[in-house]
């Protein structure tokens, strides 16, 4: 049921202009499942037989290009506040949500998502070495501190121009590792990921601050792995690197950060000179 306060509502209908709720129901311009469904179903606002031809005829329309084009031109731009930073979970709820993702991944099988993907690699086939080598090319494009060591790219003043041009900011797993050294030892590290500190024509993620010649790597899993990446550094070989110039490197995994927390701590710990039983971190 509308209230008095619903009904008084001033409103503006197509052809009409201004009237209210209560006078635009009483001329039957306006029905009361429109005004009062939100959060209803179809079949709670119209009932089951209209709701199936309303489906109905929605899913022909939506199966014509035409029509796709116009809600997706329309849709350019234009924010949903009641979506906005929310999760699918929190949207649709557990079950919904599982089923739209499994719809979502099982629609992209086989589909070639990019002019420098291939069908083959998204099915989850070895991808090829051309293939391999296109996203090499495409990585250091994107990332120039990623090619050789005699690469033009890695000049201190080129990569800084870089890194102003592009505005880096970290990343989710490198705001989840700074989080973590702020509970860790506080105000002991800051992020540099964002060519803050260049050294040797590379960019650490983490400094110290306090004096000591530190520095913390994050390592992707991906990113880092030398079967897709020839040129990029073992851990081993970006410690030695780092050493040359007299800094001491502790390279930290992604796989750690996200499901091995007490070895990061273990770590972090042994790498500034702190007994690893100083803190507990509850996961």
């Amino acid at each position: 049921m509308l209230s008095e306060t619903d009904l008084s509502t001033v409103i503006v209908l197509p052809n009409i202009g201004k009237i209210t709720v209560k006078d635009a129901l009483a001329k039957d311009l306006l029905e009361l499942p429109h005004y009062n469904s939100y959060g209803k179903t179809y079949e709670e606002i119209y009932g089951v037989k209209k709701a199936k031809e309303l489906r109905e005829t929605h899913s022909k329309a939506m199966k014509k290009s035409e029509v796709r084009t116009k809600i997706s031109k329309a849709m350019i731009g234009r924010k949903i506040p009641w979506m906005e930073g929310k999760t699918y979970e929190e949207i649709y709820g557990v079950e919904r949500a599982k089923e739209l993702k499994e719809c979502r991944s099982k629609a992209k099988i086989g589909k070639n998502l990019g002019k420098h993907t291939s069908t083959e690699f998204k099915i989850g086939h070895e991808m090829s070495a051309e293939v391999r080598e296109k996203i090499r090319e495409a990585a250091h494009r994107k990332h120039p501190w990623m090619g050789g060591d005699n690469s033009p790219m890695r000049r201190p003043e080129v990569l800084k121009k870089w890194f102003e041009s592009n505005n880096i900011k970290p990343n989710k797993l490198e705001r989840r590792c700074n989080n973590l050294l702020q509970i860790i030892c506080p105000n002991e590290f800051k992020y540099t990921g964002n060519g803050g500190f260049i050294l040797g024509g590379k960019c650490p993620d983490f400094m110290n601050v306090n004096g000591k010649k530190k520095l913390i790597e994050l390592y992707g899993d991906y990113w880092h792995d030398k079967k897709y990446f020839p040129d990029v550094q073992t851990p081993q070989e970006r410690v030695d690197f780092f050493k040359k110039y007299g800094y001491d490197c502790l390279i930290i995994w992604e796989y750690e950060i996200w499901g091995e927390i007490t070895e990061v701590v273990r770590k972090v710990l042994m790498f500034i000179g702190r007994n690893p039983e100083e803190i507990i971190i509850q996961s």
